[in-house]
């Protein structure tokens, strides 16, 4: 408690110092939850200062510290996620910034992470989230319609279109089937998007060059 309460209102001032840094650190850490929100909304206060945070060699430990701690608090999870939404390409290319990308895809689960995914796509695709990701759902449901349907018109050939056969077999496959997906892979954005195609390669192979430029890509 002592210790937040000499770092409150100064947290992103001192987790940019070399020797302050581990102060912030250990507040995330050791913290209440309320604590460690206070900290946070001083870091998000403007999305411009938490990319300065995220791309300092001392601060970016305090944000790793955050996204460590977001599968324990969905608060913290969805602010973190929200701060890093319209730079995730930015940060994911620069030589500090780019742990923080790393970790936040593997820690952010959902939409919350599918908003940060969808970026790479392309600077339009932070900005349409919602009307992407409905598309991907209802894309996914369709294609497991469709593969429902075709397990049926199976079951019905080989129950020789005998109705009560066809209706507990196709009941028996479909519990086979595998729940819908709608993880934004490049496939499944350019299934909803083929208008953007060009756009979409073309904005995927300008990251990936960044990327091996800077030797990012193990």
């Amino acid at each position: 408690d002592e210790l937040h309460a000499a770092l409150e209102g100064k947290y992103p001032e001192v987790a940019l110092k070399h020797d302050a840094s581990r102060l912030v650190q250990a507040v995330i850490k050791f913290g209440s939850e309320a604590q460690v929100l206070t900290l946070l909304a001083e870091f998000t206060v403007d999305k411009a200062l938490f990319v300065e945070l995220c791309r300092s060699p001392y601060a970016h430990y305090a944000v790793l510290k955050l996204l460590e701690h977001a599968p324990r608090s969905k608060e913290v999870a969805k602010k973190v996620a929200q701060a890093l939404q319209g730079n995730v390409v930015k940060l994911a290319t620069h030589g500090v910034a780019a742990r923080i990308i790393e970790l936040a895809l593997a820690n952010l689960k959902g939409p919350q992470q599918a908003a940060l995914r969808l970026e790479f796509y392309g600077r339009e695709f932070s900005v349409f989230v919602a009307d992407v990701q409905r598309d991907l759902e209802a894309n996914a449901k369709q294609a497991q319609a469709d593969k429902l349907q075709k397990m049926e018109d199976e079951e019905e050939e080989e129950g020789g279109g005998s109705g009560g056969g066809k209706k507990k077999g196709a009941k028996g496959k479909a519990k086979k089937l595998p729940p819908v997906s709608t993880r934004p892979t490049l496939g499944a954005v350019l299934a909803v998007r083929p208008a953007r195609r060009e756009a979409i390669l073309g904005a995927v192979s300008a990251t990936v060059s960044k990327l091996v430029l800077k030797g990012l890509l193990a």
